[in-house]
Parts: structure tokens; C-alpha cells; sequence
């Protein structure tokens, strides 16, 4: 057997070619986790700028904000990167 071949049938594909219904909702389902995940990620970019307005910052807060918004990012890339095309 083809190194690849396992690869392709478990991407849902015949011969590397062909793509089959459950590729193509599997890559529907990543674009829309990858949206969510986006929508997300800019609720929490806005709750940043609303903090960094606010007079007395809370740093530990911001802190908190920032690393969810970039664990977020992280997945969002992850996501797009291993995403079949």
C-alpha cells in the first residue's frame, strides 16, 4: 500500500483526487469553527480596548483577556493550516 493511501481514505478521499461528501463537510465544519472561534476573538479584542480605556486598568484582567485572544489566534491558525484545501 501507497505511504499516502491510508492518509487519503482517512480525508475521506478514493485516490488523492476525488473528494467524497464527508471531506467536503468536514472542511465545512472547520471553516465554521474557524469562524466562530474568529467571532470570538474579536468580542475579546473589544473587551481589551474597553479595558485599556477604562481610567484604572485592571492588569491582571487585561492579562487574561490578551492570552485568550491569543490561544484563540493559535487555534484559528492551527485550524486554517491543517484545514484540507
Amino acid at each position: 500500500m501507497h505511504p499516502a493511501k491510508g492518509l487519503y481514505e482517512s480525508l475521506g478521499r478514493r485516490d488523492g483526487l476525488g473528494l467524497h461528501a464527508p471531506l467536503e463537510a468536514q472542511t465545512m465544519a472547520i471553516e465554521a469553527r474557524i469562524r466562530e472561534l474568529d467571532s470570538r476573538r474579536q468580542s475579546l479584542e473589544r473587551a481589551i480596548d474597553e479595558e485599556m480605556r477604562r481610567p484604572i486598568c485592571d492588569s491582571l484582567r487585561l492579562h487574561d483577556l490578551k492570552r485568550k485572544k491569543l490561544k484563540l489566534k493559535e487555534e484559528i491558525a492551527t485550524l486554517r493550516h491543517g484545514a484540507p484545501n
